[in-house]
């Protein structure tokens, strides 16, 4: 796991920090290799998820999807304040957000409040949570990769096929 905020004491200047990265990836994505922004789907887990719910306010792009896991959006309110300023781009972009039930880490108070803001400006914000914590999210509860491709499947055009028979698929 990479750990995107390296510096918690400047807050919200590291997801900008971060969060110029990530528009320079998509760049490179867009220019060297001809891929659509709007098949871009972003996928963070844990911090990796407080980037990419900071991305669907900030991005300059318009992206098919975003995907937060085991993760909530630090500084929520103020980055609302700060959104109010400029057009989000990805009003209208999917966004599944996911927490685990007993996650001790992210408890899933705080995802809800991320959630319940967040949808205030992005309407198709789909909002789960699964028992289970912070550490077992894929290993241990299989069902929640499953909601994750029918997600994708239903809301995005990432094309993705669940095979659990392994050298078959």
């Amino acid at each position: 796991g990479n750990e995107w905020i390296t510096d918690r004491s400047l807050g919200a200047e590291s997801l900008r920090k971060a969060s110029q990265f990530v528009d320079e990836q998509i760049d490179e994505m867009q220019y060297r290799f001809g891929i659509d922004t709007r098949d871009i789907v972003l996928v963070g887990i844990s911090e990796g998820g407080f980037l990419s719910l900071y991305t669907a306010l900030t991005a300059r792009y318009k992206l098919g999807g975003i995907i937060g896991i085991i993760t909530h959006l630090p500084g929520v309110d103020e980055l609302m304040e700060e959104a109010e300023k400029f057009r989000i781009v990805n009003s209208d972009t999917p966004v599944l957000h996911m927490n685990g039930r007993q996650d001790p880490i992210f408890p899933k108070e705080i995802g809800k409040a991320t959630a319940d803001t967040l949808r205030q400006v992005i309407p198709d914000y789909t909002w789960v949570t699964y028992p289970g914590g912070h550490g077992d999210f894929l290993i241990h509860k299989p069902f929640s990769l499953r909601k994750i491709v029918k997600w994708l499947d239903d809301k995005t055009t990432v094309n993705v096929r669940l095979c659990w028979i392994p050298f078959v698929c």
